[in-house]
């Protein structure tokens, strides 16, 4: 309806409008602000994308739908306020906006992928307890995300989902969760501390990889399996718990963890896999339990403090 009008600058939508179509201010380059009547219950795709000066926004609660991409690009918006009735936020709708924080409230279910992609300014964002799932790549690469609090009803964690946040310094993952997925928080270099809730079952490839800060891992007791390259190149490690009930470590998983001194495996465990603890150079004895029947090739390479090993029969 009013697609590259970039000569509008304020709109105001009365309360007999239901619907915001798709489309509908896309490319308004120019419009500062906009007021949303009572009476809308749908936002549709890519609705204000590209609104570059729009600052703020209050949706009302009778909006039950804002479709993908709706705010997407609005590189000013720093204020968001979601009505009552929105029970999703769905693919890349606020990507690449300026909001500095967020509150998800309670009536929303899922986060979309790459919903808050690519913010730039936001520090601060919290979980409501409503919230089952977090999309692929919601959060990944917002620069300045320096928390996060994440809602005990989340048990889905998309792939890639805190991709690249530098500035995030610690993270509790809640008992509903059952599993960390893929490159979940790759390169978030600023991490320090993170607890695995007891709902976890298994961490997956490169979850923590890169994470150069870290010092201070607390894994739940349902993991029963670390995939790859979890915790490589975590270079301040100095210490891992793994629980009893994990029964496999896989390839590199703390390969390159320099500081890693102290090293406690878990009973369950059955193999050590291929450069599981390589040039682990600060690491001084390992003690392999009684149900491991193989030891990879490479598994203790260049770990050049090794003094004390003890191998079960």
């Amino acid at each position: 309806a009013f697609m590259n009008k970039s000569s509008l600058e304020s709109v105001v939508i009365g309360n007999n409008v239901k619907k915001i179509g798709n489309y509908a201010f896309r490319n308004c380059y120019n419009l500062t602000s906009v007021t949303i009547g009572n009476s809308a219950t749908f936002i549709g795709n890519y609705a204000f994308q590209n609104c570059y000066s729009l600052t703020s926004i209050i949706i009302p609660d009778n909006v039950t739908s804002i479709d993908k991409s709706a705010f997407r690009g609005c590189s000013a918006l720093t204020s968001i306020t979601i009505g009552k009735g929105v029970t999703s936020i769905k693919e890349r709708t606020f990507e690449g906006s300026a909001l500095v924080s967020i509150d998800i409230p309670d009536n929303i279910s899922w986060i979309g992928s790459y919903a808050f992609e690519s913010c730039p300014t936001l520090t601060t964002v919290c979980i409501g307890n409503g919230v089952t799932s977090i999309g692929e790549c919601a959060f990944s690469e917002c620069t300045a995300l320096a928390s996060i609090t994440i809602g005990s009803g989340v048990t889905t964690i998309g792939e890639r989902a805190f991709f690249k946040c530098p500035a995030l310094t610690s993270v509790i993952i809640p008992d509903n969760v059952t599993k960390i997925p893929k490159e979940a928080f790759y390169k978030c270099v600023a991490l320090t501390s993170v607890t695995i809730g007891n709902g976890v079952t298994s961490i997956k490839d490169n979850a923590f990889e890169k994470c150069s800060a870290l010092t201070n891992v607390s894994i739940g007791n349902s993991v029963t399996s670390i995939g790859q390259q979890v915790f490589f190149d975590c270079t301040t490690l100095p210490s891992i718990v793994i629980p009893d009930n994990v029964t496999s470590i896989s390839n590199s998983a703390f390969e390159n963890c320099s500081s890693l001194s102290s090293v406690r495996l878990g009973n369950g465990l059955k193999y050590i896999a291929y450069k599981t603890f390589a040039n682990c150079s600060s690491l001084t004895s390992i003690i392999i339990p009684d149900n491991v029947s193989g030891i990879g090739e490479k598994a203790f390479y260049e770990c050049e403090d090794l003094v004390s090993v003890k191998i079960s029969e």
